[in-house]
């Protein structure tokens, strides 16, 4: 890694820990202030480091809304702002000239406060994943094949956007997701390095916060993606895995069972690289990454205990350990995984 890239990796480190988290009572109390004509908000669902997210009607409909704060550090190019959403929402409409994609309606938007009401998508039928995990402890059937063909359409579709679209770099975001490599093998370690520089030398469009907290699911296993605020320049590749990954955290965990979750994730990379070609090795290597951050502490939005870290953060380590290149060798050492 070039000098420049770990003082830009430093300067980034300590810039995440100077914004404070808006709370929902104090986003409500703004967007309560500010929103558009016609627009009631409701109960709080979610918050990010930036973004508030509340239940609402507008005109009537049931939608959602979502406030983003303009956050940003002088002192770095670490920027959490309303440049953000708005690259959220060209992402989103974008997409929704793409017949495999199911994306979220934007109903309104109003740069000035940085909110955005747009469709529900849970009054069509759809679940938030992990909700869906939490309550079933499993996934349709179909939603394999259905979010594996989404994921590659996703990633083809992006192949023509341009450098306009992303506020962020890959630097910044690359670290969000290293935390796990970094508190088990202490900062700028061969496995941290060999993932970053992978991910910033392989630049293109891409949206790293693929998880399931930014998926939705319905009975039928069709599949529908939302927040893109989150994309950047970067690695491709690291789109499936993101989200794969959390498959093998619940098959590992117990929130589903595990040769179910192992069928899902077979079914899902053959249904992925029916669109497009995947890379086995960055594959392994990025859904490490993300597991053994999950077992640091990241969210996976269906709870994990204290013995089930253990579990998550030796199979992390295994696959980093034995630069794993085959995901059918992840997939034997989920098998075998007590």
């Amino acid at each position: 890694m070039a000098e420049r890239d770990i003082v830009e990796k430093q300067k980034l480190h300590e810039a995440r820990h100077l914004h404070p988290h808006t709370s929902h009572l104090q986003a409500l109390i703004r967007v309560s202030q500010i929103i558009p004509q016609g627009t009631e908000v409701g109960d709080p669902i979610s918050g990010g480091y930036a973004s508030q997210v509340f239940e609402g009607f507008f005109n009537g409909r049931p939608v959602i809304i979502k406030h983003t704060e303009d956050l940003e550090n002088p002192g770095s190019n670490l920027i959490l702002s309303r440049k953000a959403i708005e690259t959220g929402i060209k992402v989103i409409s974008l997409l929704q000239e793409v017949a495999e994609i199911r994306v979220p309606n934007v109903i309104a938007y109003d740069p000035e406060i940085a909110t955005m009401v747009m469709e529900d998508l849970r009054e069509d039928g759809y679940v938030h994943t992990p909700k869906y995990v939490r309550e079933n402890h499993s996934l349709p059937a179909e939603s394999a094949r259905k979010a594996g063909l989404a994921f590659g359409h996703l990633v083809r579709e992006s192949r023509s956007w341009g450098p306009e679209l992303p506020t962020r770099t890959a630097m910044e975001d690359i670290l969000l997701t290293t935390r796990g490599i970094v508190a088990t093998y202490g900062p700028n370690s061969f496995y941290e390095i060999r993932i970053i520089q992978r991910f910033i030398q392989n630049q293109g469009w891409v949206w790293w916060d693929s998880t399931p907290n930014n998926t939705l699911v319905k009975g039928d296993g069709k599949t529908a993606f939302i927040d893109f605020d989150s994309s950047c320049w970067g690695d491709r590749q690291i789109t499936l895995p993101m989200f794969l990954s959390h498959i093998i955290i619940y098959g590992l965990t117990g929130h589903m069972d595990r040769s179910d979750a192992i069928e899902y994730i077979r079914n899902c990379v053959q249904a992925f690289r029916e669109v497009e070609s995947l890379d086995e090795s960055a594959f392994c290597q990025y859904a490490a990454m993300e597991i053994l951050g999950n077992s640091k502490g990241q969210f996976t939005q269906v709870g994990v205990g204290d013995s089930q870290t253990s579990v998550l953060e030796s199979f992390a380590k295994k696959v980093l350990e034995t630069n794993m290149d085959r995901i059918d060798d992840l997939i034997d050492l989920m098998s075998t995984t007590k």
